[in-house]
Formats: C-alpha cells, structure tokens, sequence
C-alpha cells in the first residue's frame, strides 16, 4: 500500500462518521465506521467541470454495520460487513443506472493492513429523485497478532475517490451541495 493511500486513511479515521457491531461478541468484534471524506461522491456530467449545476447524481454511505465470529485458537476475527447507500439526483423522466467503487479496509493503529475495491450499481426509476440500495461483503477475515485483540482493529468503509473527488468534497463539504 502506498505511503499517501495509509496517510490519507489514518488521517481520515480521525474523522469517523457510522459505525456498528451487532453481535453477541460485541464488545471483542473489530469496529467498523464509514470515513467522512469518502463518505460521498458526487457523479458529473462527462466532459463537465466538477459543478453542483453539473451534478448527475450523488451517493452516500448512510451506514455501516457488521457482526463477528472470533476463533481464539486460530486468533481470528471474521466480520461481515453491511453498508448502506443513499443515492439522489434531480428529478429527470429517465431510467438510468450508475456503478461506483467502494473499498473496505481494515486498520490497526495508524496502519491499514488490507483494502479491497468492490462495486455498486444502482438505478433511479423514471422520476425518482432518491434511492437506498445495500451492499453486503460476507467475509472479512483479520489476523490477529499475538500482542492485540479484535477489538483493536477497526473496518473502514468509503467512496473509492479520484484525488479531484476527494478535493471536491473537501471544497463543498462532507454533505455538499
């Protein structure tokens, strides 16, 4: 992982936004929130400049929960992750799809040990303005060292953004436009 890509996100877990754990193992489970600056990406018409006039559409993580088994002996700790979306745009006549990249990491201190990059699609009906949509990742395995436990780990959820997404949010806002 690139020294920016763990500065960026060690730097943006400061600013946690949603966070769950909804099993019995609660208080061992790893934590998992969504981070504020990659918490919204705001779709643009191609070839336009980054503009709120521009906008075709806006995504959000609204959510981010998780439960856990832990297995002692092995030491590790397996969380399913579920996010939840909310996407909006002005309200056209159209039906029309989108997909966008989200990543889910996984950080103990100020480290990220992994990421992965998943994909959402979704859709607006003709004349919907807003839609929520769900993504669940089944299995996120962590290793745990000898010297900590599950609960020092943390899951992190985010928009996968372009430097120009992510200094558009940091112009607008986390809540934009």
């Amino acid at each position: 992982m690139s020294p920016k890509l763990s500065t960026f996100l060690a730097v943006g877990a400061m600013s946690i936004l949603l966070a769950g754990c909804s099993t019995k193992e609660d208080s061992l489970c790893p934590g998992a929130a969504a981070l504020v600056e990659a918490s919204t990406l705001t779709g643009f018409v191609p070839g336009a400049t980054p503009d709120p006039a521009h906008t075709l559409y806006r995504v959000a993580v609204s959510n981010v929960t998780t439960d856990c088994s832990i297995d002692a002996g092995a030491r590790t700790a397996d969380s399913g992750v579920d996010i939840h979306f909310v996407a909006t745009r002005a309200l056209t006549g159209e039906t029309v799809q989108y997909r966008v990249p989200y990543f889910v990491a996984v950080r103990q201190g100020p480290n990220i040990i992994t990421k992965k990059v998943f994909w959402a699609t979704f859709g607006f009906a003709p004349g919907e303005a807003s839609t929520n949509f769900d993504q669940s990742i089944d299995s996120t395995v962590i290793k745990i060292a000898n010297d900590k436990q599950p609960y020092d780990y943390q899951i992190l959820v985010g928009l996968q953004l372009t430097r120009e997404q992510l200094e558009y949010n940091r112009k607008v806002g986390h809540y934009g436009p």
